[in-house]
């Protein structure tokens, strides 16, 4: 079976000298012919594209579809079998507009026979197709000449998608960037100091799925909500409120067309907002119209309305830029929308996935730029009939809890689930299937995600896994790609730090962990059983009250699989391993990748004296030697020491270094006290011991930990957790957690 997006028939192909149409300049012979092709698939269900390729002009035609043919198999890593691609010559435009069913070789070739027999293809595009006659178009100004009224966007008209159902999310994060760059961008208007310093281009990049399109939908009533309370009858928010507001999407269907990619950006976007105005279809508005620049159209709305273009307050969204074809062209168009908000209080927004490509368009131009954030989502809602808010998923019980947190907050992953689900009793149905559906459908929407090297793949979960600090700019050790690269597939997210500009941490959703570990080498990952899901759901049952041993039997593993994360030897610190607890001082070890086992009987935790040297405890395994430093203990129940215990391999200590774990759950008392830390501790660890204590209970910052200490609690349960905080949670009996 072929790939779905392998595709059958070469189309269409016309000369490149005229993107639209065959022109007398195609008579002229030239050492080299460039050829835009447009490639469907076996049905119109399968994703059409246009491209463009330079052939020898006294190439035969043989020779340019063996060229396509190579082409399609280095983009699709697959074998395109002899006589399955078929090409054929047509007279009509190239445009996304005519990707449909009626677009076929039978209905618009003008020769009777297909394209295998060899022709020269300076001779096969060296004549005008017979009565053929040129399309003429007009500018906009010729046609509008008492101008254009403005027409509001459709609010939807940037998504597609069953997301679109739920309320809108504004982070607090986002809505305080916008208020400050808001102002400020509004102050500089209204002094006059509109140079590129103090005019901000308003930017959203992410990866794709994560919700750069929603964003920039809800830029306009994004920036009235980030206006300061007391602003209810503000100048600003009266101009932001009788705004003229324009989103223009690359996406979708509207990106650019073959008939569009030699002209520059600017009139592109400028055809999309006069489709806007005028609606209809896009085809028709570029088949129409000459591409007019954006300044154009708001010169002829300002001409139908009696504005005052200087004057009026104007947003315009851009989503979807980096689909544009080139470099080139990207950079010029951005800097072009940087330019175009200099006429007067104009605020311009751009999504994008590259942040590093933005970073290059803008550096030579020092253009100011305002990077908003995306966040995670938290559990969506969706308004009833009657206006109130409500879950779109409403089982609250840990386990509903959990299929939302396994998704990591990532948005299409999210609208996956809510398919899958909803209107469902999650207590009768077969989650294990449905998050196996769930796997296989990201799996699809990210092809390029999945099919990575697996040593790449290795370095992304590692990455994520340990919380390892990156700078942007660099690429991730054993990948060559940057973080920016990585995250703009979609899934993964690059979280930036707080304290370190420039640096952040890669996030990955439990899903895509699940759908990338059976291709790893690491085998705790590889044997994890990520599709617990049944066992969970027996679990959460009521009849079934859930067992803190099991957490204590989490917390092992996962101190394991952190250990197999990090290469065996390496020298970290407990900072670095442990990121995400609240930690006082720091050791730093070789790690070494552990093996879990159980004590048989009641063992000291502390390094003692009779244990400095040689410590043997009898295990599961047999008898151990915990100074091996190749073990992880879980304690006898009921021990009066720690829950369990490993030893550290310390080069720069002096004496042994223990590293001791107890897991306490604690009813009726929210937050823990200096006191019961301090009981913990004494009776699991010596001073020079490692100890961390996790806890389902709060720390309300009323104490300091002790030397070589740590505390793991709701405060910060999902930071240290990560991807896993939703087991954690169920496993602490639903109440870990936020």
């Amino acid at each position: 079976m072929f790939y779905r997006y392998f595709y059958r028939y070469l189309s269409v192909i016309t000369h490149p000298r005229s993107s639209r149409n065959f022109s007398a300049s195609s008579i002229r012979p030239a050492p080299n012919i460039r050829i835009n092709y447009l490639v469907l698939g076996l049905t119109y269900k399968d994703r059409p594209f246009i491209s463009t390729i330079k052939q020898l002009s006294d190439d035969s035609v043989e020779d340019f579809l063996d060229t396509i043919q190579k082409r399609l198999e280095e983009r699709f890593r697959t074998d395109c079998p002899p006589g399955r691609l078929q090409g054929y010559r047509v007279d009509i435009p190239l445009s996304t507009g005519r990707m449909d069913t009626a677009f076929t070789p039978e209905e618009s070739c003008t020769d009777e026979t297909h394209m295998e027999h060899v022709l020269g293809l300076g001779h096969y595009f060296g004549a005008l197709p017979k009565n053929f006659q040129p399309q003429t178009k007009t500018t906009i100004d010729k046609v509008f000449t008492k101008g254009l009224p403005y027409r509001s966007p459709n609010p939807n008209v940037l998504l597609n998608t069953s997301g679109v159902q739920w309320e809108f999310q504004a982070s607090a994060k986002l809505l305080a960037v916008l208020s400050t760059a808001v102002e400020d961008h509004y102050q500089s208007f209204k002094l006059g100091l509109t140079d590129k310093t103090t005019i901000p281009t308003y930017l959203y990049l992410s990866g794709s799925g994560t919700g750069k399109s929603r964003h920039a939908s809800e830029f306009h009533q994004s920036v009235l909500k980030s206006l300061p309370e007391g602003q209810t009858k503000s100048e600003l928010r009266g101009r932001l409120e009788s705004a003229w507001v324009f989103y223009v999407t690359l996406e979708n269907g509207h990106g650019l067309g073959s008939n569009e990619c030699a002209q520059d950006g600017m009139t592109a976007i400028g055809s999309r907002i006069l489709l806007q105005l005028l609606g209809g279809s896009l085809t028709d508005i570029l088949n129409t119209y000459q591409p007019p620049h954006p300044e154009t159209v708001f010169q002829l709305i300002a001409k139908s309305e009696k504005k005052d273009l200087s004057q009026q307050t104007i947003i315009l969204v851009v989503d979807g830029l980096h689909n544009l074809p080139d470099d080139l062209q990207f950079n010029g168009t951005l800097t072009e929308l940087g330019n175009l908000s200099h006429g007067g209080f104009r605020l311009v927004c751009v999504t994008s996935t590259f942040r590093d490509r933005i970073e290059t368009a803008l550096k030579p131009s020092r253009r100011l730029r305002t990077y908003l954030p995306i966040e995670p989502l938290n559990p969506p809602t969706i308004r009833d009939e009657h206006g109130s808010s409500i879950a779109a998923f409403p089982d609250k019980t840990p386990l509903g809890q959990l299929l939302v947190r396994d998704c990591g907050g990532h948005g299409r992953a999210l609208e996956i689930l809510w398919n899958l689900i909803k209107g469902k009793d999650l207590k009768s149905t077969n989650l294990k299937e449905i998050m196996h559906d769930l796997r296989a459908k990201l799996t699809s929407y990210y092809p390029l995600v999945f099919r990575v090297r697996t040593e790449e793949k290795e370095a992304i979960v590692r990455a994520a896994f340990v919380h390892q600090l990156l700078y942007a700019s660099d690429p991730l050790s054993g990948t060559g790609k940057t973080p920016d690269e990585l995250c703009a597939p979609g899934l993964v997210w690059f979280e930036e730090d707080e304290t370190a500009t420039g640096y952040g941490r890669l996030k990955v959703a439990y899903i895509c962990i699940w759908a990338m570990a059976n291709s790893l080498r690491d085998s705790i990952l590889r044997n994890w059983s990520f599709d617990d899901y049944s066992t969970l759901l027996e679990k959460v049952n009521e009849a079934i009250k859930p067992s803190w041993e099991e957490f204590k039997r989490f917390n092992i593993r996962f101190r394991c699989l952190k250990s197999q994360i990090f290469e065996n030897g390496r020298l970290l610190t407990l900072t670095e391993l442990h990121y995400g607890a609240n930690i006082t001082g720091d050791i730093a070890f070789r790690n070494r990748h552990l093996t879990p086992s159980k004590a048989i009987y009641h063992t000291d935790t502390r390094t003692n004296i009779c244990n400095k040297t040689q410590w043997l405890v009898t295990s599961l395994e047999g008898t151990t030697n915990m100074r091996e430093c190749q073990h992880i203990l879980q304690n006898a129940s009921s021990a009066p020491y720690g829950d369990a215990f490993l030893c550290l391999d310390s080069p720069n200590s002096s004496t042994p270094v223990n590293e001791v774990h107890q897991y306490k759950l604690y009813s009726g008392q929210r937050n823990i006290r200096e006191a019961e830390y301090q009981k913990e501790r004494q009776k699991a660890a010596s001073s020079t011991d490692f100890f961390i204590l996790y806890t389902t209970q709060e720390h309300s910052g009323n104490f300091s930990l002790p030397q070589n200490s740590a505390l793991v609690c709701q405060d910060n349960w999902d930071r240290y957790y990560g991807s896993f905080a939703g087991r954690a949670f169920i496993y602490g009996s639903g109440v870990g957690g936020k």
